[in-house]
């Protein structure tokens, strides 16, 4: 999986077991490569 943030153009390429963070507002597009993936995700929101 490639997640591209698309402010900077920037490209990470992420395997299983990989974690990343990604501010709130960010735009980042998710490429997937597999042919299975699940995504999984939690969001932290302050008060």
């Amino acid at each position: 999986m490639t997640l591209t943030d698309e402010a900077s153009g920037e490209a990470v390429q992420y395997q299983a077991g990989d974690a990343w963070f990604a501010p709130k507002g960010a735009r980042v597009r998710w490429d997937i490569t597999s042919d299975r993936f699940v995504k999984h995700y939690l969001a932290v929101v302050n008060g």
